[in-house]
């Protein structure tokens, strides 16, 4: 439920930061969270995928499971290291701010705490029923003749 929570309030503030970024691009909170549209598309396909990640059940495969786990991880830790590590961080800040780095932690933690916390649904099959053979009838024959 707290996934679901953070997914879309994290959805409504990129879209409003988005709209206030096109009405004026010289506002302050442009020098903590970066313009560019590469970084733009990043953040709103990472949102989208935390309330896919949200929003779904279960995973049909538990190598979907891990594979989820382990790119949240990876999100979490890119995040951390652009945040606390000034080496890592100002390599990229032309393209990620510090604001950016924190919305890859939190997407991080809503795929790793969606795919920890969702079960693994196996798909189930049903086996054909052998079908009915066909009745063969003798034509209709008129006794007319």
């Amino acid at each position: 439920m707290i996934n679901k929570l953070i997914s879309v309030v994290t959805l409504v503030g990129l879209i409003a930061v988005v709209l206030m970024a096109r009405a004026d691009s010289s506002d302050p909170l442009f020098y903590f969270l970066s313009l560019d549209p590469g970084a733009t598309m990043l953040k709103i396909t990472l949102v989208f995928g935390m309330l896919l990640m949200a929003f779904k059940n279960s995973f049909s495969s538990s190598n979907l499971r891990s594979s989820m786990a382990v790119f949240g991880l990876s999100l979490v830790t890119v995040g951390t290291a652009g945040l606390f590590m000034p080496t890592f961080g100002n390599a990229i800040y032309d393209f990620l701010k510090p604001l950016d780095f924190l919305l890859l932690v939190e997407s991080g933690l809503v795929y790793s705490a969606a795919a920890l916390e969702s079960p693994i649904i196996k798909p189930v099959y049903r086996k054909a029923e052998p079908a009915a053979p066909a009745q063969l009838t003798a034509p209709a024959t008129s006794s007319a003749y």
